[in-house]
């Protein structure tokens, strides 16, 4: 998360999908794992957060004039980071927190012409690494179990824990390690034909969510003053009252308490009277 006048950021997608890639690296000590971001030097912060992770190695994409806000651009560029490193797997969030396109890792994919899976949560690696099988969030919380050819992209889900903590010492010494510097020349791309690219996504409009209406509740010409006050104080609706709620002098209550249990069975009054002769009787004695 990159915007104008923001501290550089992991996005929580993003990071889970650290997570997963640093899970295949210790399940598979031959793999390689490489961390980049598009940015200025400001975006070290977060690559010294990936090496302190345990990445082998951080590069960070970068050329003035490079339109951060272009979800087209931004997806030229990564795809041709991804055929620069020859990797075999790329893992990415579904969405960045400050633009939320959602719609970078589809045009990655059609330039490289991969199979991408969207809103994955895990991943697991087949022994022979010629496939990989994902799990995916579906609608209203449901699981998809879905396996992809190698190579592929996948576009992880923000899920909200899971994350491994890093000791400041591991933070420190991430300081010291290199990051590679590349720009748009040294990535094989004329910046000026980049730049000058008729880009198919165009931002026609931001503005913010309407706020929601609160509720108000509407009084019934049928309810009496007591009950309106009532109403007022519960901040109940202007639905009618259930049938078996009182309300009244104690007496008359009390009273209606006790014809509704006696209906229900809960409650004998020739018991209850005969139990009290029983005592009287006792005293007496």
């Amino acid at each position: 998360m990159t915007a104008p006048g923001t501290t550089p950021l992991i996005n929580r997608a993003d990071l889970c999908a650290l997570e997963a890639a640093m899970g295949l690296k210790e399940n598979t000590p031959s793999a390689e794992v490489i961390a980049f971001s598009i940015g200025p030097a400001n975006v070290d912060k977060v690559l010294r957060y990936c090496l302190a992770r345990g990445v082998n190695d951080a590069w960070r994409i970068w050329d003035e004039g490079i339109p951060i806000e272009d979800s087209y651009v931004i997806s030229q560029i990564i795809s041709r980071v991804a055929r620069i490193s020859q990797c075999s797997l790329l893992l990415c969030g579904m969405m960045s927190e400050d633009s939320c396109s959602a719609i970078v890792p589809a045009l990655v994919a059609e330039k490289m012409s991969w199979p991408w899976v969207n809103r994955v949560i895990s991943i697991q690696v087949l022994e022979d690494a010629t496939g990989i099988t994902v799990l995916q969030r579906g609608e209203k919380g449901g699981r998809l179990e879905i396996f992809c050819n190698l190579p592929t992209l996948l576009a992880f889900y923000p899920a909200l824990s899971g994350h491994r903590y890093i000791s400041s010492r591991r933070l420190r010494l991430a300081e010291n390690k290199p990051i590679e510097i590349h720009n748009l020349n040294k990535l094989g791309l004329q910046p000026q034909e980049l730049m000058d690219s008729q880009s198919p996504v165009k931002v026609v409009k931001v503005r913010q969510p309407k706020p929601r209406t609160k509720r108000t509740a509407i009084a019934s010409q049928q309810l009496s003053g007591e009950e309106l006050m009532w109403q007022m104080i519960s901040g109940a609706s202007g639905k009618k009252d259930d049938e078996n709620l009182l309300r009244g002098e104690p007496e008359k209550l009390a009273e209606r308490i006790l014809n509704f249990l006696t209906e229900k069975g809960f409650y004998h009054p020739s018991k209850v009277s005969h139990k009290e002769s029983n005592k009287g009787d006792s005293k007496k004695k």
